[in-house]
């Protein structure tokens, strides 16, 4: 079985939907999302459609990656996100600032302001009541299809947070990055216990692993055994950054044994164009132009000027 492990979407059905093609293509059977649905772009509403539909693919033979999420009836929604977790559905930062349960002006600059927007015109009462009910974090446990009944690496421990795995309270969100000091990364492994951790949150595919006490930065594809624990930063569907432009994800191979990165191009422009029409920061669009930000940003609140 393959399984997509994705994160950082914000917003961006164009990204979103190019993400669901090349997953579909590469034989992916499952999708778990690590938060930040929504900020930042021009769809919020439809991506988070979208993202819940794809935590019941593989779940409900009925519900496929093309399935039209407004034939989901969303009692049958709540019902089901609320019983026993399916696919994952994880809360960000983002998302937490855009459905009441931390306040946006603790943001700065454009990210304050596509927050504001986002919560006051482009989220129903709705969507906002379904992303607060999103855990931070979640465990699981995969089966490695290839390893023989009685094997150790038979079943993997897994664990999904958005930020890094810390003390996990609204408001301390904290990056796993290739440049990470190796003292925090010391600290992240001590605060869970399964055999890998996936985060979002960065926007920024890394990895590392600990072998007998050693902290080791790792290149994709990393396997799903041969070390004592990993954390795994999973990159971003709807926004990339360090001046890339195309989205990214990793695919857990249960046969294959290993954790790859896949990339994928999407339509930028139909991105932007989203981004443009609904009023939210035009630094917004750019970014995803040139994957950084490019110009600076006039706070609309406080008339601060912002990189």
């Amino acid at each position: 079985m393959k399984l997509a492990v994705y994160s950082d979407v914000h917003g961006n059905l164009p990204a979103l939907k190019a993400f669901i093609r090349h997953s579909v293509e590469c034989g992916v059977r499952g999708y778990e999302f690590l938060g930040d649905a929504v900020n930042y772009g021009g769809k919020p509403e439809e991506c988070l459609d979208e993202i819940i539909k794809l935590g019941l693919v593989g779940h409900f033979e009925e519900v496929t990656p093309d399935t039209d999420p407004s034939t989901l009836s969303r009692t049958f929604l709540e019902r089901v996100y609320n019983g026993p977790l399916q696919g994952k559905i994880l809360l960000g930062n983002n998302d937490a600032a855009c459905c009441g349960l931390e306040d946006p002006y603790y943001f700065s600059g454009y990210a304050k302001d596509s927050a504001l927007i986002t919560k006051n015109t482009l989220l129903s009462e709705w969507h906002q009541k379904f992303l607060r009910s999103r855990p931070m974090a979640a465990p699981m446990n995969i089966c490695n299809e290839a390893a023989e009944e009685g094997d150790p690496d038979r079943v993997v421990t897994v664990r999904y947070n958005h930020s890094a795995p810390g003390d996990l309270v609204l408001g301390d969100w904290q990056y796993v990055k290739p440049e990470t000091n190796m003292e925090y990364i010391e600290y992240f492994f001590e605060k869970f216990d399964e055999r890998i951790c996936f985060v979002g949150h960065s926007h920024i595919p890394c990895g590392f692993v600990l072998v007998e006490g050693q902290m080791i930065p790792v290149a994709f594809p990393i396997p799903t055994k041969n070390y004592d624990k990993a954390i795994i930063s999973v990159g971003s569907v709807g926004q990339p950054r360090r001046g890339q432009t195309r989205g990214s994800y990793v695919i857990v191979d249960t046969v294959r044994k290993t954790i790859d990165l896949e990339w994928f191009e999407y339509d930028i422009q139909r991105a932007m164009a989203d981004i443009l029409d609904t009023k939210l920061p035009e630094q917004n669009a750019q970014r995803l132009l040139y994957g950084k930000v490019t110009k600076k940003y006039e706070d609309t609140k406080s008339g601060h000027i912002q990189a």
